[in-house]
């Protein structure tokens, strides 16, 4: 791993992985070298070594027992979210990613019995890191976190309770719209695995949120998230949820004459198309529960295939007037 030549290190790291892969486990008196030569090697300013030696890890984490899987991936994950700043911004990046691809190869590939302890450490290290200041790691990690969820969600709900309400907190307008929609987009994973408690905690944060917000197109956004993936679970609390919703979309406050900024029309669209795709999944997901609110949505599809955005009435007048005016001139 120290040769100074890195077509050599490169090399080497391939025929590690042929001879890992032909095993059916690594000795013990092997491993825990084996595991710092990665976390070295993952390091390595060389892309090449960086590259085979994530796809190394991938053997590796499925032929080392318990302990090692958990140092390693404890290991990875500070490295990634532990990292001091770096005045070479590229490197960084470049670093960052081969530490995500990495971790997201090792949730591939853990032991089903690693989750509850391996998959449990990451996300309370991950969701740690969710208070960072730096937007694209907040990103990272909400992605790995993701991962987390859909291979472990059920194995780590000791950790359940912490990481929605981080995510709860990235919903908020942020100057890059995409960590509002990387935290709907966990929590839609996380919505299937939460006890029916922190379930309801959800739905009441969301609903208020929508109440309040002048801009709530995410906090929408996620409800639809959440139904997409499960769907039965909303169905109760429709009665609450749909006149907020049917509210919001409303195709008289589009129309309004008062909002001339286009940015607030703007915004008024974007929040209703949220309604809109919020009412398909309920209709997919829980039908039953969407028998006293039918009508109410099928009036505001039709409104909204009537709708268009760029027809004013009183300006075409206008224009029929003045062009009126102008033939009368000529005669």
């Amino acid at each position: 791993r120290n040769h100074h030549d890195p077509d050599i290190r490169f090399m080497a790291i391939r025929e590690l992985t042929r001879e890992v892969d032909a095993m059916d486990s690594i000795e013990t008196s092997a491993q825990g070298q084996l595991r710092k030569s990665l976390l070295f090697i993952l390091k390595d300013d060389n892309s090449d070594a960086q590259t085979a030696a994530v796809k190394l890890l991938g053997s590796v984490v499925r032929k080392v027992d318990s302990d090692n899987v958990r140092e390693l991936v404890i290991n990875l994950v500070k490295s990634l979210v532990e990292e001091k700043a770096s005045t070479d911004v590229k490197k960084q990046k470049l670093q960052r990613e081969q530490f995500q691809t990495a971790i997201k190869n090792c949730i591939k590939e853990l032991r089903d019995d690693n989750g509850k302890e391996s998959g449990g450490q990451m996300v309370q290290f991950l969701s740690r890191a969710l208070i960072n200041r730096d937007v694209q790691l907040q990103l990272i990690c909400m992605d790995l976190l993701a991962d987390i969820v859909i291979r472990f969600g059920k194995d780590v709900t000791a950790h359940h309770d912490q990481l929605l309400k981080r995510l709860q907190d990235k919903l908020e307008k942020y100057s890059i719209d995409d960590v509002p929609m990387k935290a709907a987009n966990t929590i839609g994973a996380l919505a299937k695995y939460l006890d029916d408690k922190l379930f309801s905690s959800m739905m009441e944060f969301l609903m208020t949120k929508i109440a309040e917000n002048a801009d709530n197109v995410m906090f929408i956004r996620c409800v639809g998230m959440i139904s997409r993936e499960v769907g039965f679970r909303v169905g109760g609390h429709l009665g609450k949820l749909m006149p907020l919703l049917e509210r919001n979309c409303s195709v008289t406050a589009l129309e309004s004459k008062e909002e001339e900024d286009e940015q607030k029309i703007a915004l008024k669209i974007s929040v209703w198309v949220a309604c809109f795709t919020a009412f398909e999944y309920f209709l997919l997901g829980c039908p039953d529960k969407m028998n006293d609110h039918i009508g109410n949505v099928i009036e505001l599809f039709i409104a909204g295939m009537k709708y268009d955005p760029n027809f004013q009435e009183d300006n075409d007048d206008e224009m029929d007037a003045e062009d009126t005016a102008e033939w009368g001139d000529d005669g």
